[in-house]
């Protein structure tokens, strides 16, 4: 009767112990997901930030080539005109003023362009400055939060070792068969060790056969026949929930 009594409440810490376990392991899940999700959303500020750094360059490279093509119409105007000071012909002299005209022109486009473009590239960097400030501090609370994250992980992972260390000293006071049994059975339910209760198992409330009950009063431990979870009578406990009713 003792040994029975004994292996059942071995069985039943080793439930318990495998529900605090389970309840760890979702943390420690749940912990390395967060960690990721803010690994993800740190590379992708990182990316926001790259693509305003690449769109500042572009816009700068835009105004240093507008600006090399500016002073380079005013080059070629200078030399135009001093060309223009040596010719002595009319008909040269009109080709002179409608290349200067042209050149004029162009020079003019470009100029209205390069301040556009001088617009453009203030505007985009005070937009790039803004995004980095911005997504710098979200990147430094991201970073934060996977170091507490990775604390809490850490300490979840300590838990659990000490739960599964409390786990092996039980199971060493449980016959080997049973332990079977139990693992067998630990793998499909949370709870693999009931009681019975009104002569049906409390589980699943499969009716427990006059042969199998009769077993049962002798402080065996059976499995039940629907379910197959291991199954045990305890009187004091059945009394307990009975008055629990009441």
């Amino acid at each position: 009767m003792v040994a029975v009594r004994e292996l059942v409440s071995n069985l039943k810490k080793l439930s318990v112990i495998e529900a605090r376990a389970n309840e760890v392991r979702v943390q420690i899940i749940k912990h390395s997901k967060k960690i990721d999700e803010s690994k993800a959303l740190i590379e992708r500020t990182k990316s926001v930030i790259d693509q305003s750094h690449q769109a500042l360059r572009e816009q700068k490279k835009l105004v240093d080539r507008l600006e090399l093509d500016s002073s380079g119409l005013r080059e070629k105007e200078l030399e135009v005109k001093q060309r223009g000071k040596t010719i002595k012909k009319q008909a040269e002299y009109n080709a002179i003023e409608k290349e200067l005209d042209a050149i004029a022109k162009q020079l003019r486009e470009t100029e209205n362009s390069l301040e556009v473009a001088w617009h453009d590239l203030d505007h985009e960097t005070k937009k790039s400055a803004s995004i980095e400030a911005k997504q710098g501090a979200s990147s430094e609370t991201l970073t934060q939060n996977i170091k507490d994250t990775d604390d809490l992980k850490a300490a979840d992972e300590r838990t659990l070792t000490e739960i599964l260390a409390e786990k092996i000293d039980i199971a060493k006071n449980v016959p080997e068969d049973w332990m079977k049994r139990y693992e067998q059975m630990i793998k499909s339910v949370p709870n693999p060790i009931v009681p019975v209760s009104s002569e049906s198992c409390s589980s699943c409330y499969y009716s427990i056969v006059a042969k199998d009950f009769t077993r049962l009063k002798r402080s065996e431990i059976m499995v039940c026949r629907n379910c197959y979870r291991l199954i045990y009578l305890d009187r004091e406990e059945e009394a307990d929930a009975l008055n629990a009713q009441f």
